[in-house]
């Protein structure tokens, strides 16, 4: 099956899969994964956050 259409999230391919020698594989994957959920994370995150929450991120 191409690599397209596998599950990256299913315990059993992520064990057999972290255990090749494909780190820079690996890592490429997992940047990808990042820079499409986070931003989605990150706007959930604020609308959903109490304003003592929103009030802590503004003293950073």
């Amino acid at each position: 099956m191409p690599t397209i259409h596998w599950n990256f999230l299913d315990q059993d391919l992520l064990k057999w899969w972290m255990n090749r020698d494909n780190l820079s594989q690996v890592v490429e994957y997992f940047h990808i994964v990042r820079l499409v959920i986070e931003p989605q994370v990150c706007f959930l995150a604020a609308q959903n956050a109490t304003q003592k929450q929103k009030k802590q991120l503004l003293q950073i």
